[in-house]
């Protein structure tokens, strides 16, 4: 076949780092195992063997052998455990990494290209071939003219300044303007030092006349376009123009043979035209050289230059990215990190290996109160850019150190820049997180004193509470998933650096699972109490008027802090959320036959510094406790270990890994050909997806819906799973994350449709039941689909034949495990449908999966943007990639196959809100470009108000005792104060007939109740005032936010 020049070019990026040969058992000898020799021997070469040797740092050839077909991670390395005459010393005949850096560099590029090794043999083999008939035709015209040829970017070199640009291998440029790649071959002769003459060879015309051109190329007058011209501007083009005319030879050998001829040079390195050096042009617009001296015409900065390049482009081409091609990078410390004190400083080292040049290395944010640096921070002034050579550790390795330290409290970010002459540049995020903990004792501590171990099983005699012990099925689960002992000096990043595959899969689930339950535990820990306790036979709680009596042989002991514990700090959200008993036992030495006791937190009546707990009576007899006693205890708080159980047994009960791990090559993308007037294109698509008959030979992938709030996406599900229920005869499962995201599926789209007359779309609302307020507090019309307890007053779980009478089943993702115990056939659910994905954990998306059989269609939706799961041991620019939403989206992003890009739609079009509310929240919290979610709606705006509003309150934060959360009582005045304003001058007109409840104000923990209190007082109780966490994504309307001003927060505004 015949070599391309698209081909060369591709070969010309390898041989810039390498050299390669190809050879056989006659004309090479094999030294060691990776270390060959090359003989000049007279035979037939076979061709069945490739050398590579790297240009820098390269000392003998070594054998690239055939890429592993299994894992297929994003970036090969070298082995770790390799030693030459040894093997790998750890996976032997197993190890699937590289032997060697060429053997890295060769795999690279094959996996990049999609070639295997035996297509790279023959390209090379071909163009060796090529370049060996036709050198002779390049060497006459090298003799003839000297000097070399290049490819440059002909956009550059036409510029002011003019830039010289060589190729890489990317289709976009790699200067810092990021624009298309448009080739231009020169002619480069270097007349005197600094002084280089370029020559443009023009593409050969179509009619091209072997003459010089007579005109001025300068001249633009009737009749003669320098760019249209048939002639020959320079003697070079001249005679390249005639060897094409007259042979088969292709001018890209110039190119390759310069390659050969000149030293290895970085092949984007931009070269600006300064005073030191004079370069003469030859272009079509220029045939007489014309010298180009002058200052630099770059004033601003590099990082100023750089963002205006990320603000000013299109769609087409990605700026920054926190994942670059043949870029490895790791850091010492996480990217995001706290402290406690002020004037701290912090470090982090990133060591960074790479095929390219390092170029440029900056810090691209202004943080006032805080100083990050590059390098150490000796320096009086900050240093935030230097170029790339400042950081060379050895060839092509770099250590690029980052330091912190601040002035203030509060949360800084920022921005690590990477620039390899390429685009997108290598963007790393830090944080930083400054902050007075709130667990420091306002004096000094007599109770308070350090827990030296954790008290387990294997150290202590653990008694526990009886009527506290777990179900004989629950005490299985903790037992098979018991948390192993934390190895110290462990790696944090060794769950990292191995890709998930089929094989490793449930061991990574389980490894990240168990490694979050530690952080949590030893979070909790440092709750751990050594002091007095109260005891007593009855308690009064201080917000109601309701008493608690002891058992017979019980009583009730109160533990009293000197720190508030409050929901603000993590260990107190662990407390409300995940601790509801504790271990109490006397104060003693280390003696494992100790016994310790456990007791049960009372929460109805806690506050902000006491904790009560009810004690069992063998524990108060062991002790010989009795009331209004005071006695020195050791009390250490325990994780609930239920809910991680419960997801480490989804882990291994998924029936397979198809629907978490594609395999794409044996997947199609469904068709159907019914059309709905009502979606647009993206939620066509889906619905196609959702309801489309496969080819007959081939599964299909789950569905990725990925799109911003208001962009359809449980409108699309809702809809799809109407018509999978009237149009067939499948059974759809609808998850959500929250229970407030699932009641909106019947309340707003089903319960219509119902009491329309279509009764197969009746659907079936699954809730549990943990205190009578669930009941009182879901609506009326969802009720109506529930099943209830004779009285009314409790959920009941549904039998086999209640899930048969239904077609449609919702659910949440955490309580869909309980399905099991039904014992539903394969593929009782057709589809099977997650919304707010993005907001739970993978393990926790499995608890529905699992119900999934080979034919069950899955779909997932959700907004990486919204919140994500509260997770301890990553930071929280880290919990997305904990979902299986997406993971999942990269994961397909990463399969270079049409049924992969076709399986992930992304919906943009926002049909709730206001335009301008859609461009603020496109630019500040998507891509920093207001046109990634088109507003459609046509939602109006008040005639007299803009539609998004900040109001600063100067307000005083209180601690709620009782729910340890915080309320400011000016603020919530306010937004009581401007929803009235909003009703006494509501535009009927713009918004229709006046409606309270249209009205949603969104806030957290007590402030809630607060702003309820104080709008029905003013006779406003139709208003609807939500939890933050509850409404993600889902209210349309006139929407208020209120945020408080704590001791964790530095945000003190109101907006609506």
């Amino acid at each position: 076949m015949a070599v391309s020049e698209y081909d060369i070019s591709i070969l010309n990026v390898v041989l810039q780092t390498a050299e390669l040969r190809i050879g056989c058992s006659i004309c090479t000898t094999k030294e060691e195992e990776i270390t060959y020799s090359i003989k000049t021997i007279p035979h037939k070469c076979q061709e069945n063997l490739l050398l590579a040797k790297l240009k820098k740092d390269g000392k003998c050839w070594r054998p690239i052998s055939k890429r592993p077909e299994y894992p297929n991670p994003m970036q090969y390395d070298v082995c770790w455990f390799f030693a030459e005459g040894s093997g790998c010393t750890v996976h032997r005949k197993r190890c699937t990494f590289a032997r060697s850096p060429e053997e890295v560099l060769i795999w690279n590029f094959l996996k990049r290209h999609f070639l295997d090794l035996e297509s790279l043999i023959s390209l090379i083999s071909e163009l060796e071939q090529n370049v060996s008939n036709l050198e002779g035709v390049s060497e006459n015209i090298f003799a003839d003219w000297s000097g070399e040829f290049q490819e440059l970017c002909r956009e550059c070199f036409n510029g002011s300044p003019c830039r010289i640009t060589e190729r890489e291998s990317s289709h976009v440029c790699g200067t810092v303007l990021g624009h298309r790649w448009t080739p231009m071959m020169v002619h480069c002769l270097e007349q005197t030092p600094g002084n280089r003459m370029f020559s443009e060879i023009r593409p050969l015309p179509p009619k091209a006349l072997l003459q010089l051109c007579c005109h001025d190329t300068k001249d633009k007058s009737p009749g003669h376009s320098p760019l249209e011209c048939q002639f020959a501007h320079n003697k070079v083009e001249l005679a390249v123009w005639k060897q094409e005319i007259n042979s088969e030879w292709n001018r890209m050998e110039l190119l390759w043979l310069s390659q050969k001829r000149r030293q290895p040079q970085h092949s984007n390195e931009v070269r600006l035209l300064s005073q030191n050096t004079t370069t003469k042009l030859h272009t079509s617009n220029d045939s007489t050289g014309v010298s180009a001296r002058g200052p630099m015409e770059y004033e601003t900065s590099y990082q100023d230059r750089l963002l205006k390049e990320y603000r000013d482009s299109d769609k087409t081409v990605v700026i920054m990215a926190e994942h670059v091609d043949e870029v490895d990078i790791t850091h010492d410390e996480d990217l995001y990190l706290e402290c406690q004190e002020v004037g701290t400083e912090i470090k982090w080292t990133f060591q960074i290996k790479t095929e390219r040049l390092l170029s440029h290395v900056a810090l691209l944010k202004n943080e006032p109160g805080a100083i990050f640096n590059l390098g150490d921070s000796s320096h009086n002034m900050a240093c935030t850019y230097s170029v790339g050579n400042a950081f060379v550790k050895s060839g092509l390795c770099y250590e690029v150190t980052v330091t912190f330290k601040s002035s203030l409290s509060g949360l800084f970010e920022q921005w690590l820049v990477l620039d390899f002459d390429i685009r997108p540049v290598l963007l790393q995020k830090l944080k930083v997180r400054v902050w007075q903990s709130l667990l420091e004792p306002e004096g000094v501590l007599e109770t308070f004193a350090p827990i030296l171990e954790r008290w387990h099983k294997e150290n202590r005699v653990i008694m526990p509470y009886l009527p506290h012990l777990p179900s004989r099925t629950q005490d299985e689960l903790l037992k098979t998933y018991d948390l192993p002992q934390k190895k110290h000096g462990a790696s944090k990043t060794a769950d990292s650096i191995t890709t998930i595959s089929r094989q490793n899969y449930r061991e990574r689930m389980h490894h990240f699972l168990f490694e979050e339950e530690h952080v949590e535990a030893e979070m909790v820990s440092r709750l751990d109490f050594r002091g007095t306790m109260t005891l007593s036979n009855n308690l009064t709680s201080p917000y109601e008027e309701i008493g608690f009596c002891a058992l017979p042989g019980e009583l009730f002991g109160t533990l009293a802090f000197s720190f508030n514990i409050t929901q603000g700090a993590p260990e107190g959200f662990l407390l409300k959320r995940e601790v509801e008993s504790v271990l109490v036992g006397e104060v003693t030495s280390c003696d494992p036959k100790q016994k310790v006791y456990e007791a049960v937190i009372i929460r109805d009546v806690a506050s902000d510094k006491e904790i009560h707990l009810q004690l069992s009576r063998i524990c108060c007899s062991d002790l010989g406790l009795q009331k209004d006693q005071v006695r020195d205890m050791e009390v250490q708080f325990q994780l609930n270990r239920l809910s991680f159980c419960e997801m480490h047994k989804a882990i291994d009960l998924l029936p397979d890994l198809n629907n978490v791990l594609p395999d794409f090559t044996n997947s199609c993308v469904p068709s159907h050909s019914p059309k709905y007037p009502k979606l647009n294109a993206n939620q066509q698509a889906a619905m196609e997806f959702i309801l489309g008959e496969l080819d007959g030979k081939n599964g299909v992938a789950p569905l990725l819906i990925y799109g911003p709030f208001g962009t359809g996406k449980t409108f699309t599900l809702a809809s799809a799973a109407k018509e999978v229920v009237c149009q067939s005869s499948g059974r759809v499962l609808i998850c959500t994350h929250t229970n407030s995201s699932a009641d909106i599926y019947v309340s707003r789209h089903f319960h219509q449709y119902f009491e329309a007359g279509y009764h197969e779309v009746r659907p079936l609302r699954i809730k549990t039941t943990k205190k009578r307020i669930a009941v009182r507090a879901t609506d009326a019309i969802t009720l109506m689909y529930c099943l209830l307890s004779p009285n009314g007053q409790l959920f009941i779980f549904p039998m086999k034949h209640d899930l048969d009478s239904h077609r449609i089943v919702i659910i949440t993702t955490s309580w869909a495990k309980n399905l099991r115990e039904l014992k539903l056939p394969e593929n009782y659910f057709s589809h099977i449908m997650i919304d707010e994905a993005s907001q739970m954990l993978e393990s926790e998306a499995l608890m529905a999966l699992g119900l999934a059989g080979p034919k069950t269609r899955i779909v997932l939706a959700g907004d990486h943007m919204q919140m994500g799961p509260k997770l301890f041991s990553v930071g929280d620019d880290k919990r997305s990639d904990h979902t299986l939403l997406n993971r999942l989206f990269y994961y397909y992003q990463s399969e270079k196959k049409n049924v992969a890009l076709e399986s992930r739609i992304i919906f943009n079009e926002n049909y709730r809100s206001n335009k301008e509310i859609v461009n603020f929240v496109s630019t500040h919290f998507y891509t920093g470009k207001k046109d990634t979610i088109r507003a459609c709606g046509n939602v109006p705006a008040h005639p007299k108000h803009y539609p998004l509003r900040f109001h600063h309150v100067r307000g005083e934060w209180h601690l709620h005792p009782k729910s340890q959360s915080w309320y400011n009582l000016e603020e919530a005045e306010t937004v009581v104060n401007i929803v009235g304003e909003l009703l006494d001058d509501w535009p009927l007109k713009e918004w229709g007939p006046q409606k309270a409840e249209d009205i949603c104000v969104l806030s957290e923990g007590h402030q809630v109740q607060v702003v309820r209190d104080k709008l029905r007082r003013k006779r406003l109780g139709g208003v609807l005032v939500q939890n933050l966490a509850n409404v993600q994504g889902e209210y349309k309307g006139p929407s208020h936010f209120s945020s408080l001003n704590t001791p964790l927060r530095v945000k003190t505004t109101t907006w609506f």
